[in-house]
């Protein structure tokens, strides 16, 4: 499940998605849930895809989640495969849940994080260049404090990705800094982010010790289906095949080309 949190106003655009798997050969399917007051006739025509799913991207308002559930050929209702969590209701079935109340937080906060780093570099700068008058001690102190903490930043990115590219890129000073940026928030990377891939997935990805972008873009395509079936029928039904290539571009920080493959993809595929 796609989603795309705007920073103009609180809104999120959610792609909602239902895979051919699905609705065999339906010819109309609507989506129904609490952002039309489960009101049948006001549904949401889903739109048809040429791989035979169907798909419709629909604005909701950020801070709350929501439950929702496609209606098929106005006779059968489905889940969606990728949503974010599953509630049960007093009808004894599943409603499917997009969560939209603290996903627009976490963006506002990498943000940040990646933006401080520069305005600091900048400041240490221009005390070590306005000092000119004052003795050479004053300078000498400034490039003693530096030199450590250079070296534990770049000891630290290679411990945490053993790239050799890392190791490489610690020569030059603005290749570190940047380096450094990505790797800080790398424990446990928000696997969510990854086109077909939720919460209950990532849960059961995190239990095969699978917690990076880039530990999942090293791990094959044949362990990933090994650990879906193993997990049962429901998620035995996905399609991890482009889990690693989104991965490497989320690892890399290429953003922009992870969102132009995730627009080509169809609940991961």
């Amino acid at each position: 499940m796609k989603k795309q949190f705007l920073k103009s106003k609180s809104v999120c655009k959610v792609t909602f998605t239902l895979p051919k798997e699905a609705v065999t050969n339906a010819t109309d399917v609507k989506l129904v849930g609490e952002f039309n007051n489960w009101n049948v006739n006001e549904g949401i025509a889903m739109e048809t895809v040429k791989d035979g799913s169907f798909r419709k991207i629909v604005e909701l308002e950020t801070g709350r989640d929501y439950q929702f559930r496609f209606l098929v050929d106005n006779s059968r209702w489905e889940n969606a495969w990728d949503a974010d969590s599953y509630v049960n209701t007093p009808y004894n079935v599943d409603n499917s849940v997009v969560c939209l109340s603290n996903g627009a937080t976490k963006t506002a906060t990498t943000k940040k994080a990646t933006t401080l780093k520069v305005p600091t570099t900048k400041k240490t700068v221009k005390k070590a260049t306005t000092k000119k008058p004052v003795a050479k001690k004053t300078v000498k102190k400034v490039t003693a404090t530096k030199s450590p903490v250079a070296k534990k930043t770049a000891t630290k990115k290679t411990t945490m990705r053993k790239s050799s590219a890392a190791v490489k890129a610690s020569t030059k000073t603005g290749t570190v800094r940047k380096t450094t940026t990505r790797k800080v928030t790398a424990t446990k990377d928000n696997l969510k982010q990854i086109e077909g891939i939720g919460p209950k997935i990532e849960k059961l990805l995190n239990a095969a010790d699978i917690m990076t972008w880039a530990a999942l873009a090293k791990t094959s395509v044949k362990k990933l289906k090994q650990v879906l079936s193993d997990a049962g029928s429901r998620y035995k039904m996905h399609d991890p095949t482009s889990w690693p290539k989104q991965a490497k571009l989320a690892a890399a920080g290429q953003w922009d080309k992870l969102d132009k493959l995730q627009d080509q993809l169809m609940g991961g595929k």
